[in-house]
């Protein structure tokens, strides 16, 4: 199906083939950031707007601050009464408090007079839209990704701990060997019986397993059984096990394959 021009005055909706993420990222400042949730909390039932200000950097958009404009608000509308724009106005910003993040077609409309359009919510939730023209001449408004740029925060004093998660009473599989308790089987998840008798020993992850997760033929867990993908796979580590034993009770022991 062809795509059809006909009114290359319209601004492009997302469902234009042309239109894509425009690859750019919009960061805001900390101070910005502090801005918008001071707004938020101050106005939570009403709509407000604000310049955005600050420079494009490659692909980039760097918003150091926002300036309010004077404006008449109600829950659902904001009107600029002033349209000055302050120098490095590079954008607009405005709230949609309780609603979904969404650029109405008022919104679009509006969004033509600025490179970058940003909608907020109560929730910090964020709608940006890059102005763009597209190679049929017409204006586009493209997806941007929002950043908020961190401050230093000295973390030495913060030490993290991991926490284990369990389902159906097994450890998830995602977790790397190192990093799993020594009385959980890194098979099944479950945790080990204290009973060695109940137990065997895997001579590749060097770890107990339960003797239902052991492969005694290989002499390995069943976990390291399905990392090893090919039977001369297995040789090898049939070799490297041998070698293994060799050197804690004697090269002249015959091994037991």
């Amino acid at each position: 199906m062809s795509w059809e021009i006909n009114n290359k005055d319209r601004v492009v909706s997302d469902s234009c083939p042309e239109v894509r993420n425009s690859g750019k990222t919009v960061v805001l400042s900390h101070v910005v950031f502090g801005k918008i949730i001071t707004l938020l909390n101050k106005y939570p039932d009403l709509e407000w707007g604000a310049y955005l200000i600050g420079e494009e950097k490659g692909d980039k958009y760097i918003v150091e601050d926002i300036i309010l404009m004077k404006q008449e608000v109600t829950g659902t509308t904001v009107e600029f009464v002033e349209e000055d724009f302050p120098e490095k106005c590079i954008g607009w910003l405005h709230s949609h408090n309780t609603m979904n993040v969404f650029l109405s077609g008022t919104d679009e409309a509006t969004a033509m007079q600025y490179k970058i359009t940003l909608v907020v919510n109560n929730k910090l939730e964020f709608e940006c839209k890059i102005k763009q023209e597209l190679p049929c001449g017409r204006i586009a408004l493209c997806s941007a990704d929002v950043k908020v740029a961190g401050i230093e925060v000295d973390t030495s004093k913060i030490i993290e701990k991991h926490e284990y998660k369990y389902e159906m009473g097994r450890i998830l599989r995602d977790i790397p060997l190192t990093e799993l308790p020594d009385e959980i089987c890194p098979v099944c998840g479950y945790k080990l019986s204290k009973r060695k008798s109940k137990l065997a020993w895997c001579n590749r992850c060097q770890r107990y397993v339960h003797k239902r997760c052991f492969d005694e033929e290989l002499g390995l867990c069943n976990r390291c059984v399905e990392e090893i993908s090919s039977e001369s796979d297995i040789e090898a580590e049939k070799e490297l096990i041998k070698e293994r034993w060799k050197e804690y009770i004697g090269a002249g022991y015959d091994y037991y394959y």
